[in-house]
């Protein structure tokens, strides 16, 4: 007669995590290639379970991310662990005929290349918004060139302008009304010159009027508002002489 005795597994399983370091994907400010796997051994099951905070899937941002795991085997036993996923910026040699170019068209500031000092400058390629960050090392600058981190991070912007309040304006001099640029108080999160045409306008008399605007950013953001607009008009004193 067999008799099958258990296997008592009081143990657990043994993650071993260590910290990452990856350099951002060519042009961007993240890393898509970041490989979560830490190593597990247990003394009975032969392949515990292994979940973690983020996975190989993941898209890690520049600079540092905590990662936690834990491993279970079939008895239960849990072990856990963290590390730390670093993603640092490329690190590019540039001439001096390019730093005079990011200078001129980026407007870079000229000292950033001669400190290391991190800079940035926002530019706009077709709808899109991005921010350019520099940080130049001194310590590997030569006559003809120098060599700096960069990284580039996209904004997105999902995000209409803000309409218009109620506004109240005086009369043009010389006038009995007003002509009105609403576009000094549009707000944007993101496009610095966000549009907005008015029906009526942009020629107001003097009172109340309710207007319908459609304001849009260069995102193809678009937001249809209404607010007042009074206007309001000026006093002139007329006074008469006479001589008697």
């Amino acid at each position: 007669m067999d008799f099958y005795h258990p296997i008592l597994d009081a143990g657990a399983p043994e993650l071993n995590c260590s910290d990452l370091l990856y350099s951002t994907d060519s042009g961007l400010s993240t890393a898509s290639s970041v490989t979560i796997n830490p190593a597990v051994t247990d003394n009975v099951d032969q392949y515990p379970t292994v979940v973690c905070s983020h996975s190989s899937q993941d898209v890690f941002e520049l600079g540092h991310t905590l990662v936690t795991c834990n491993a279970t085997d079939d008895s239960g036993n849990i072990d856990f662990c963290y590390f730390n996923v670093t993603v640092r910026g490329m690190l590019i040699e540039f001439s001096r005929l390019h730093t005079q170019y990011l200078h001129m068209y980026m407007q870079i500031p000229s000292q950033c290349f001669s400190r290391r000092k991190l800079c940035f400058s926002i530019t706009r390629i077709h709808l899109h918004f991005m921010i350019v960050f520099f940080q130049c090392n001194p310590f590997y600058k030569t006559v003809s060139s120098i060599k700096c981190k960069v990284f580039v991070s996209f904004l997105s912007d999902n995000e209409p302008p803000v309409c218009p309040y109620d506004m109240t304006v005086d009369t043009d001099e010389g006038s009995d009304g007003a002509y009105v640029d609403f576009s000094e108080e549009l707000q944007d999160n993101v496009d610095q010159n966000p549009s907005i045409s008015c029906s009526p306008g942009p020629a107001y008399l003097v009172g109340s009027t309710r207007l319908s605007c459609r304001v849009s950013d260069s995102s193809g953001n678009v937001q249809n508002c209404q607010f007042n607009l009074t206007v309001r008009g000026k006093f002139r004193i007329s006074i008469e002489f006479r001589l008697l």
